[in-house]
């Protein structure tokens, strides 16, 4: 089963993603409200895909982008990132950076689905889900 972590500050995000991979996805979800955490809950859960919010307290997007791109057992992680800036200069940055894709916010649910099923057929894990 295909397993995705959710690593956003915001509570209400972290439940509407948790609500959309699980109908959308046989897939189960973990949390973190910031990327520090996220990098714990990251080692311990061992996730296929890492949804990740740009604009957080404690441990920002990019740095914890950085740090998983740094660790040789999750550098090929897809991450998706989650971001309001939809200016072309900073996602190229991000892309560069080893992003897998991105989710621009507001959150909508077929985007959602949409770009998480574009990085399974990518990156081969489309075989660990059915999609409903």
């Amino acid at each position: 089963m295909l397993k995705i972590l959710i690593i956003d500050d915001d509570e209400g995000i972290r439940i509407y993603l948790n609500n959309i991979v699980k109908k959308g996805f046989a897939a189960e979800t973990c949390q973190a409200e910031n990327g520090l955490k996220g990098l714990g809950v990251m080692r311990h859960e061992k996730p296929d895909i890492i949804l990740l919010d740009i604009s957080m307290p404690v441990m920002d997007g990019l740095k914890t982008l950085f740090a998983i791109r740094s660790d040789k057992e999750f550098n090929k992680t897809p991450v998706i990132i989650l971001t309001a800036n939809s200016d072309k200069e900073d996602i190229a940055k991000l892309l560069a950076m080893g992003i897998s894709d991105y989710i621009l916010k507001p959150l909508v649910k077929e985007s959602v689905l949409e770009r998480i099923k574009k990085v399974l057929e990518k990156t081969n894990l489309i075989s660990k889900v059915e999609s409903n």
